[in-house]
């Protein structure tokens, strides 16, 4: 039931005033002249005694426009009604008496989300910052906001250009204090996609599923986090995906991945869970000081406070022995001035939990970790509780048998041995000794000269911010075949397995022969728990795409035969070579895994360069696209339901057809961490051929998936835009949806192309061409700085435009808020108008 205008004023109107809104309110109501009131509105809303009138209710007199399905291009309408209610809401009071008054609000943003598939991408990102804008200024009325949760949900899918942008709305919805919104997000598989987001090679997206996992972890009431943190572990991929991501992660995205881990730490139980999975040998990142460029005083404050957590459990301490964090532990002591009270107390707990399994001991005492903690217990800022374990700890420690045999390492080192009469142990500790300084050398070498690079394999980058709506599909253009790798240079100084094995077996060593074996023993751990991802993964990656080709293609195939080419392309050619791929895996870490070392980078140097590889893939990226972005719309209702139904066992067809594009760049990114953790032995040289292949194909792919792509794109617009010059040298760079401001922001369609820069609307009389709104021609239009925009509210970057307006000059903004890509189309526009 739509409310009258006396059911809308919060404040009491003039006689004129009333007549106007009342005017406005029955032409609003109308479905002959509704437009007529919107550009009324839009004319007179920068008018002060309009807007102070309009400031006089609250939204409900505008309200049912937001979705309403029965108007003609009811889209154009909701998006119209949005942008006069965010210039509205940035009056506080009219915010919060719409959000809270308002019956139709809510519903109205509600149904147009469900609707949403009517919408343009454009139109759906407006609604979506809209949406995000209004939960972030009101978090006090948070619980009104929940309506909204399971159709934001739904966009929350790896093939929706949008998940980014609904999944950080959904962040600010699912605050602790809203716990009916949480358990909404947990039915609505919440914590399910929130994992698959830790999945992706994309950073931003690592960051905005973790944000969404973090809301769950930091609520106060321990029986309701233990049930978040059961599910959690219930997701096979959480444990591998969090320790693989912690081994790389810098930042934020390190600060966030340590206060998870920290807030499911603190649910007993686990803890074996942790070992298993490897990643309590991540936290060890995290423990260095100085601080390495992993670390932050925040991650290191959570990583301490996690691992502490964890030792609680007896089972883990002879898992910890010789790993290096007897040394980790011990230099933080020795540095103790450096940090609060708090951390040496919880450093002191991990010590007293080590100690308390003998095997380590020892370890403390060649280290001098005695010594270390008298001093701190001498110091009059450390509270006496702590001073107390300090001197517990000193206690068990300086027994006779440690102070015995600690005195007979030190004798061994005081005369060392003769290189003619060294034992093959002393051999084989100089040896290790000499490769781990140069691997270090060699790793510092690279380190320096590598560029910052993000391997991405994405269907018009689904992974980004600004993605374009694909318009490829049908093209079966044949590409450049993948040169063979160069054959693997071994060198001199590496190590055997076996040699390996005999060095781990040492006893007793002294300090500098300790850190040497436990720095191997640690990467030793580490690998073993990557390759194990390697398996884990690919198992359910190829597992996955079977379900698909058994469950959606039959279907399809019997229901929709003249569309399986299009929306499946080569899908089964690239799943028949995962499953050969996977049986390589399989069969290698099966036989292999009880042994100290899993031999892995032979299989995946075959794999970058088997030529089926790169042809499978080379098409599949070209054409995929028309598949992940399929219109079912105008298909028959059997082919809806089922969808509706699938949907609801989560399964979505888009879902599984970006998986072949998610999974190349995830290759390189294990093998990245694979390397990180092998010892110099031979298989090293072997992973950085490997990791070389990867990125060469990638980078392969990724070009000649370009070139086809930007000459699809240019035949396009050049199609579609009405009233654009034609150019016979014309190049088309990017393209995507950003914020524009002229007079008032709003969200187009953009292209870059080498002669200009377009901004674009919908053409009202046919959806599938472009007017264009704003045109920034090469040579007659010049980029200026505009400092004033930067102030914009969660504007973080600005791109300025002058363009010729009559005998004077406008401006129009490219406005960027956290995530978007600026250097991207910062870059490419100064490619165009610098040049």
């Amino acid at each position: 039931m739509i409310m009258s205008l006396q059911n809308c004023l919060i404040k009491q109107l003039s006689e004129q005033q009333e007549k106007v809104f009342q005017r406005i309110f029955d032409i609003l109501h109308n479905d002959d002249t509704y437009g007529r009131g919107l550009d009324i509105i839009n004319e007179r809303l920068e008018q002060p005694a309009f807007r102070e009138m309009l400031y006089c209710a609250h939204s409900g007199f505008i309200s049912h426009l937001i979705c309403c399905p029965h108007l003609e291009d009811w889209t154009s309408i909701c998006i119209c009604v949005i942008h006069i209610l965010d210039d509205l809401f940035t009056s506080s009071s009219f915010a919060e008496y719409s959000i809270l008054y308002d019956r139709q609000l809510i519903g109205g943003l509600t149904d147009a989300l469900n609707s949403s598939f009517a919408m343009s991408s454009t139109q759906v990102q407006e609604l979506l910052h809209f949406i995000a804008n209004i939960i972030y200024d009101n978090t006090n009325v948070i619980d009104s906001f929940n309506p909204l949760l399971s159709p934001l949900m739904a966009i929350v899918e790896p093939s929706n250009q949008n998940r980014i942008l609904a999944s950080s709305t959904i962040t600010n919805i699912i605050q602790p204090t809203n716990s009916r919104g949480q358990v909404m997000f947990l039915k609505a598989h919440g914590i399910e996609k929130a994992v698959q987001m830790l999945t992706s090679s994309d950073e931003f997206e690592n960051i905005t599923g973790c944000k969404l996992l973090y809301q769950l972890l930091i609520q106060p009431d321990e029986r309701i986090r233990s049930v978040f943190v059961k599910i959690l572990f219930a997701q096979e991929l959480f444990l591998p995906t969090m320790t693989s991501l912690m081994s790389r992660a810098k930042g934020e995205l390190a600060e966030l991945l340590m206060a998870i881990t920290y807030g499911i730490s603190l649910v007993r139980g686990h803890e074996l869970e942790f070992l298993e999975s490897g990643l309590i040998y991540e936290l060890f990142n995290y423990l260095d000081y100085p601080f390495n460029e992993q670390t932050t005083q925040q991650s290191f404050t959570w990583a301490v406070n996690a691992l502490f957590s964890c030792l609680y459990e007896k089972r883990l301490y002879p898992h910890m022995k010789m790993v290096g964090l007897t040394d980790k532990i011990t230099n933080l002591l020795k540095h103790y001035q450096e940090f609060d009270t708090q951390i040496v107390s919880s450093l002191f707990g991990i010590v007293r939990y080590l100690i308390s399994y003998e095997g380590i001991q020892m370890e403390f005492m060649v280290l001098d970790c005695v010594h270390a903690i008298d001093t701190i217990c001498q110091d009059s800022k450390i509270g006496l509780s702590t001073k107390a374990i300090g001197k517990s700890i000193i206690q068990v420690l300086n027994n006779d048998k440690n102070i015995e045999l600690l005195k007979k390492i030190k004798e061994t080192m005081a005369v060392p041995t003769p290189e003619a009469k060294r034992t093959e142990s002393e051999r084989l500790l100089v040896v290790a000794k000499q490769a781990q300084q140069e691997q270090h050398q060699e790793q510092e070498v690279e380190k320096s000269t590598q560029t910052d690079l993000k391997f991405k394999l994405g269907i018009n980058d689904h992974t980004g911010a600004n993605t374009r709506r694909s318009i490829i599909g049908s093209n079966r253009t044949h590409l450049p075949s993948v040169a063979q790798s160069a054959p693997v240079m071994k060198k001199s100084n590496r190590m055997s397995v076996t040699d390996l094995k005999t060095l781990l077996g040492q006893s007793n060593p002294n300090e500098e022969q300790m850190k040497i074996l436990s720095e191997f023993n640690l990467k030793k751990a580490k690998r073993f728990h990557i390759i194990q991802e390697m398996y884990t993964t690919e198992k359910t990656y190829v597992e996955s795409m079977k379900q698909c080709l058994d469950v959606m293609l039959p279907f399809f195939q019997q229901n929709l035969p003249e569309d399986v080419d299009t929306l499946f392309s080569n899908f089964k050619d690239v799943y028949e070579i995962h499953t050969r791929l996977f049986k390589k895996i399989s069969e290698r870490w099966l036989s292999q895994k009880e042994e100290a070392f899993v031999s892995i980078a032979d299989i995946f140097i075959d794999f970058f360069n088997w030529k089926e590889v790169y042809d499978a893939y080379a098409r599949y990226l070209v054409e995929a696209d028309d598949g992940i972005q399929f219109d079912f719309s105008e298909k028959p209702k059997i082919i809806k339901d089922q969808l509706t139904t699938w949907a609801g066992q989560c399964l979505i067809l888009a879902n599984f057809l970006i998986l072949p594009v998610q999974r190349l760049p995830r290759y390189v990114l294990l093998l990245e961490s694979l390397l990180k953790a092998t010892p110099p032995i031979e298989e090293y040289d072997y992973l950085k051929q490997a990791l070389d292949d990867g990125r060469g194909l990638t980078v392969k792919l990724n070009s000649a998936k370009k070139i086809i792509q930007d000459k699809k794109f240019l035949s396009h617009y050049n199609d579609v835009i009405i009233g654009i010059e034609p150019n016979s040298q014309r190049q088309f760079i990017r393209e995507g949806t950003l914020n524009i401001k002229e007079k008032s922001k709003a969200i187009y369609q953009c292209v870059l192309m080498s002669d200009a820069f377009f901004v674009l609307t919908q053409s009202k009389k046919n959806k599938k061409l472009y007017d264009i709104k704003f045109v920034c021609k090469k040579g007659d239009c010049h980029l200026v700085d505009n400092k004033k925009m930067k102030k914009i509210k969660d504007i973080t970057d600005v791109i300025t435009f002058a363009i010729p307006d009559g005998k004077k000059e406008k401006t129009i903004s490219l406005l960027f808020g956290f995530g978007s890509d600026f250097e991207g189309w910062s870059s490419s526009i100064n490619s165009v108008f610098r040049t």
